[in-house]
């Protein structure tokens, strides 16, 4: 099984089971640390972290697991599904007419 990051310092990464994710705990809170490419300012407190959900989405009756980020909106997260469709397995199938 394999999950995909929407949004964030994790943008498109994937994890899965062979990376260590443990399939039979999943959170439904993710937390990741910002990845700053200039030096830290003196005076921070720590490292900055970006929250994610853990968030079901569908596409074409198909439904796949996906970490977004908490502050993205509706739109923002379908401009990007498309583009990181592939990234997780999926988890079910929606057969209603």
């Amino acid at each position: 099984m394999k999950i995909g990051f929407i949004g964030g310092a994790n943008d498109g990464i994937v994890i899965n089971a062979a990376d260590g994710l443990d399939t039979y705990k999943l959170e439904w809170h993710y937390k990741a640390e910002k990845h700053c490419e200039t030096q830290p300012t003196l005076g921070l407190n720590g490292p900055e972290y970006d929250y994610y959900n853990l968030l079901i989405l569908r596409k074409n009756k198909e439904a796949k697991l996906f970490y977004v980020l908490t502050t993205m909106g509706k739109d923002d997260i379908a401009s990007k599904i498309h583009e990181y469709w592939e990234c997780s397995t999926s988890v079910g199938y929606d057969f209603d007419d």
